[in-house]
Parts: C-alpha cells; structure tokens; sequence
C-alpha cells in the first residue's frame, strides 16, 4: 500500500499542481531575482533626506519672504496714513482755531507728538526710525501767506520712517519709506 501511494497518478499529480500554485506564481519562480530588483541602489540612501531639506529651505525662505514683505507693506501703510493724519491735524489747529483746547495752532512738535500717538504696535516710534517734518510753505493760489496757520493757506506733513526686515536676507541696513501729504488750513 505504500508503494501505491508514492505511484505516479493522475491525482496525486493535480494535488502537487494545485498545492504549488498558491504558493509561488509561475513567473516567480527565483525568489532571488525579485527581492534583488526592488531594492534601492546602494548609493541612494539618504537621497531622500537631501532632497527633503533643499525643498525645505525653498519653501521656508518663500514664506518667510512673504512675511517680510507683508510687515513692509504694513509699514508702508502707516506711513501713508500717518503723513494724512498728520496734515489733517495741522489744519484744524491753524491761527483762528477754537474748537481744540490744546495745541491750538499747531507747531511742527505738536504734529509730531500725534504721529506718534497714532502709530500702532510693530511701528517703531524712535527718533532714529520715524521723522516727522511738518512746514507751511506760506503760498496759496499764488499769493503769500502772512503767517504760520492762517486759513487758506496749504500744511505739508512729510514722513520718513526706516523699516528693518525682520529676516535680514534682502537689506540689513532698512529701507527708508517717505510719504507726504499737503493740505489746506481750514481754522
């Protein structure tokens, strides 16, 4: 009876065929070969971890770039808006001014002193930073104005402020943002 069952039959053969087949697929009959094709090259290791940090840096000094000129648009938003307040400031408080008890009219120190007042949180107010320069040209229309503050006649409010970037890549020494404005005596 054991040499029967060790006898080449039809059955026996279609078990052995049938086992087998779920074991290894016909094309992979070299396991060795396979396991070796889908390997990384023994160079490329740390390929990865290079490329990871190049892409990194990019990424991070487009951000940071983006946010430094974000602060600098900021700035120059200040200073623009400043220069208009400033002005507006100096012709409510001319010769004949009577509404405002105080700083009444407006001396080139009082406008100043509200610029800085009004600046908001990440403006630096130091002298060396922001400079307020206030002047009445002293013409209106072609005709001489008699005094500092007289009604009719034009105030300009010029601002220079010097903006430092808080990541240093593009200037270190700061840019200088100007703006003015030019506005005429009401009181």
């Amino acid at each position: 009876m054991t040499d029967l069952a060790k006898a080449p039959t039809k059955v026996n053969e279609v078990r052995r065929m049938h086992a087998n087949r779920f074991r290894f697929p016909v094309f992979c009959s070299n396991r060795r070969k396979i396991s070796r094709s889908f390997r990384h090259g023994r160079g490329e290791s740390g390929a990865e971890v290079v490329e990871f940090a190049l892409v990194m840096m990019g990424l991070f000094l487009v951000l940071f770039g983006i946010m430094g000129f974000g602060q600098a648009l900021y700035a120059y938003h200040f200073v623009s808006h400043a220069a208009r307040e400033g002005a507006r400031f100096a012709i409510v408080r001319g010769s004949s001014c009577i509404t405002w008890t105080t700083a009444c009219p407006a001396s080139p120190t009082d406008v100043q002193n509200y610029v800085v007042s009004i600046s908001p949180p990440g403006i630096s107010t130091s002298s060396t930073d922001l400079t307020v320069t206030t002047t009445w040209p002293g013409v209106a229309a072609g005709t001489a104005c008699p005094a500092n503050g007289t009604p009719g006649c034009p105030v300009n409010v010029q601002i220079q402020y010097k903006f430092h970037f808080i990541f240093p890549l593009l200037s270190s020494s700061g840019v200088t943002m100007t703006s003015a404005s030019q506005m005429v005596i009401s009181q």
